[in-house]
């Protein structure tokens, strides 16, 4: 299994098991009006997770299908989070050791079809939501149900909120909230 995949899958959350292509089954969130420059500046810059105020992303993992060897790679230690923010692109680099992936996000509030890291096609959107950038992914789980991925990042003063929730027709399958503290 690439080592790209495994960590692509463990840190972001974000890697589908079969070819999604469709509009997420739960509903998207409204959008609201564009947030300011300063919101956006909040979330620039370097932030490392903050284990022991994160929750372990086992259940969120599991719930998308994710092998056990991939549950463990979302355990490593010193992660790191770099976000370059440049008007409505956004670019999100996350690393563990010596694993590393980076992601562009455009957050104009539409659908796109996105290429997932094991290279299956997911429709994601991205928008910038009372001072958050959220992104909605939608996907097929391991056993090919539809499914939806909802990311909230939220910077507050000198800690970043992420909360992930997997859902699908039925309801929230799991959720996990990560916090990450901005590195001196």
């Amino acid at each position: 299994m690439p080592a790209a995949w495994l960590l692509a899958t463990a840190l972001l959350a974000r890697a589908g098991s079969e070819p999604g292509g469709e509009a997420p089954t739960a509903p998207a969130p409204a959008l609201t009006p564009a947030a300011g420059s300063a919101d956006r500046a909040a979330l620039a810059g370097r932030w490392v997770l903050d284990a022991e105020r994160s929750d372990p992303p086992d259940t969120l993992l599991e719930a998308r299908g994710a092998p056990w060897i991939v549950r463990q790679a979302a355990a490593l230690g010193n992660r790191t989070m770099d976000i370059r923010v440049d008007g409505e692109t956004v670019t999100v680099a996350v690393s563990a050791g010596p694993l590393s992936l980076s992601e562009t996000l455009v957050a104009d509030g539409r659908f796109r079809p996105v290429k997932t890291p094991k290279g299956d096609t997911a429709t994601a959107r991205h928008a910038w939501e009372d001072g958050a950038l959220v992104s909605t992914v939608g996907l097929a789980l391991a056993d090919g149900r539809p499914a939806t991925v909802l990311t909230r990042r939220e910077a507050r003063g000198d800690t970043l909120v992420v909360e992930t929730t997997l859902s699908d027709e039925h309801g929230v399958l799991a959720a996990t909230r990560e916090v990450w503290r901005r590195a001196e």
